[in-house]
C-alpha cells in the first residue's frame, strides 16, 4: 500500500529542493522533490504493516531555502490514528529566503473526494472507498453546514494567524483575521476562543504596521528609512482599506485612516488617474487595474467620502472612459467593482463584456486570461468580478461561480496564494453574509456497504 505526501512550494523566488523522511519503529524511507514555486508534487512510500508508536514526517530544505521541519505522527494498530496522507506546505514571501511565514505545515487531508458540493445540486455524495492508504487508517469525515461557508468554520484557526514581517508581508495575515470576525458575528456564530484570538491579533498587526509609515501618511515595505525611502501607493490604498475593515474589531487611530487617504489623493493625476506605483505583480500594473483598485479605497472608507468626493468623481471618470477600449478581464473586472461601488451605470455594461468572456465547464463559471489552464491569479480575477456583481445584485446568477471559486479552496478554507486568499475569502463571506439564513434542522443519513444510518 502506498502513503502519499504532498508537497507545495507557494511563492518563491526560485526552486527549491525538498528531503521528505518518514521514519518509526518500522518503518524508514526518505525521497527527495526539487519543485518550482506554486508547484505541488506527490510522493508515494510503499509501507509494509506498520508496528504501533510514533511515526516521524520530517521536510527538509537542500537547496533553494534551508529549513528542517519534523512533525510526530502516531499510530495505533487499535485506533488506527496515522492520517492517510500528508500535505506539507512551504510558503516564502517577498523573495526572502530567510523569512517563511509557517515554515512547513503539516496537515492531515480530511477529504477523500475532491471538492465540496451544494447539498442544492449534490444531495448524495459517495465517498471512494478504494483510494490508496495505509493499511487500517481509512477513516471519514463530513461536515455539513447550512451555507456556502460552511466548510470555512471547522479551519477557522487555519486563516487566524499573527500578521508578522515587513509592510508587506504583516499585512498578509493581517486580513483574514478581519474576515473570519465578519463572518463569525453576521452568522450570529459564536466562538470567543478565535474572536478573542483573532481580535488580539489584529491589534498586534495594527502597531506593528505603524513602524512602515511614513510622515505623510504613506507606507512601504522597508518602512522610513535611509536605504528605503519611497512610499508605495498600492500598499498605501491596500494598508487603509484594510485598517478601515479592522477598526469595528481593534483601536484605529481616525488620523491614521486621514493621513493615509490625503496620501493617496495627492497622488492622483488631473485626468483622475493614479500613477502605477509599489505593487508587485503584474495583473495590478495595468493603469486601468491601479486606478480603480485605489479608488475602492476610498469608496470603502464612506464616512470621509464628502471629503473625496472630487477625487472619487475624477477618478470614476477616468475609469468609465477606459473600460470601452480595455481586453484585459483582470482590469476589467476590478473597474467593475470600483464602477458599482460609486452606482456607475457603466458598471453594468462592463459585466455584460466579462460574462461573455467567462469559461463554462460542467455547471461551473469562472474567469481566465489563459484559456488552456487554470492559474492560481485567476481566482482573483473570478473573485473581483463576483464582487461586482453582489454589488449590482446578481445574486441569482451566482451559484455557478461560487461553486467554482469553493472547489478551489485548499484544505485550511483558503486559496493557492495569499493575494487570492484575501480577495477570494472576501467575495466568498460577502456572499455567504447577503444570501445566510439561520440554519433549519436537517436529516442526514450516512450508509456502509448497505447499512443505513441516520
Amino acid at each position: 500500500m502506498n502513503y502519499n505526501v504532498a508537497v507545495t512550494l507557494h511563492s518563491a523566488d526560485g526552486g527549491c529542493r525538498i528531503r521528505v523522511t518518514l521514519d518509526g519503529p518500522s518503518f524508514t524511507r526518505a525521497q527527495e522533490v526539487y519543485l518550482e514555486p506554486m508547484s505541488t508534487k506527490t510522493l508515494s512510500f510503499g509501507t509494509p504493516k506498520l508496528s504501533s508508536g510514533d511515526y516521524h514526517l520530517t521536510a527538509e530544505g537542500l537547496s533553494g531555502v534551508i529549513f528542517k521541519e519534523t512533525s510526530k505522527l502516531s499510530f495505533s494498530e487499535d485506533r488506527h490514528t496515522l492520517p492517510a496522507r500528508i500535505d506539507i506546505s512551504i510558503q516564502i514571501h517577498d523573495g526572502q529566503k530567510n523569512q517563511i511565514e509557517e515554515l512547513t505545515k503539516v496537515r492531515s487531508t480530511r477529504e477523500v473526494f475532491s471538492g465540496e458540493h451544494l447539498l442544492s445540486s449534490h444531495p448524495d455524495l459517495v465517498l471512494d472507498g478504494t483510494v490508496n492508504v495505509v493499511p487500517g487508517a481509512e477513516y471519514s469525515e463530513i461536515s455539513v453546514g447550512g451555507d456556502i461557508q460552511a466548510p470555512t468554520l471547522t479551519n477557522l484557526e487555519d486563516l487566524v494567524r499573527l500578521p508578522s514581517g515587513r509592510g508587506k508581508q504583516n499585512m498578509i495575515n493581517f486580513v483574514p483575521n478581519i474576515l473570519v470576525l465578519r463572518y463569525l458575528e453576521a452568522t450570529n456564530l459564536r466562538d470567543p476562543a478565535i474572536e478573542q484570538k483573532a481580535k488580539g491579533f489584529l491589534a498586534t498587526g495594527y502597531q506593528n504596521e505603524l513602524n512602515y509609515k511614513h510622515s505623510d501618511g504613506s507606507y512601504s515595505t522597508c518602512g522610513p528609512t535611509k536605504h528605503c525611502s519611497h512610499s508605495s501607493t498600492w500598499l498605501t490604498a491596500y494598508v487603509i482599506r484594510s485598517f478601515h475593515m479592522a477598526k469595528r474589531y481593534t483601536h484605529i487611530d481616525t488620523s491614521v485612516l486621514r493621513e493615509g487617504l490625503s496620501f493617496l489623493a495627492s497622488k492622483q493625476r488631473g485626468n483622475g488617474k493614479f500613477r502605477v506605483n509599489g505593487v508587485s505583480y503584474s495583473e495590478m500594473k495595468n493603469p486601468l487595474a491601479f486606478t480603480s483598485y485605489v479608488l475602492l479605497t476610498f469608496l470603502e472608507n464612506q464616512e470621509y467620502l464628502p471629503e473625496y468626493q472630487h477625487v472619487i468623481n475624477r477618478g470614476i471618470q477616468y475609469v468609465a472612459s477606459q473600460v470601452d477600449g480595455c481586453n484585459d478581464q483582470f482590469s476589467l473586472a476590478v473597474a467593475a467593482l470600483a464602477l458599482a461601488q460609486a452606482k456607475s451605470p457603466k458598471a453594468g455594461q462592463v459585466l455584460s463584456r466579462l460574462e461573455g468572456m467567462a469559461r463554462r465547464k460542467n455547471g461551473l463559471k469562472w474567469w481566465s486570461r489563459n484559456a488552456d489552464t487554470i492559474a492560481n491569479s485567476d481566482v482573483e480575477l473570478t473573485s473581483y468580478v463576483f464582487l461586482a456583481m453582489l454589488e449590482e445584485d446578481f445574486t441569482e446568477e451566482s451559484m455557478p461561480v461560487v461553486e467554482w471559486l469553493t472547489g478551489r479552496r485548499n484544505s485550511p478554507g483558503g486559496f493557492g496564494s495569499t493575494q487570492d486568499t484575501v480577495v477570494g475569502l472576501q467575495a466568498l463571506t460577502k456572499f455567504a453574509l447577503e444570501v445566510f439564513q439561520q440554519p433549519e434542522d436537517m436529516d442526514i443519513s450516512q450508509s456502509e456497504e448497505g447499512r443505513r444510518k441516520k
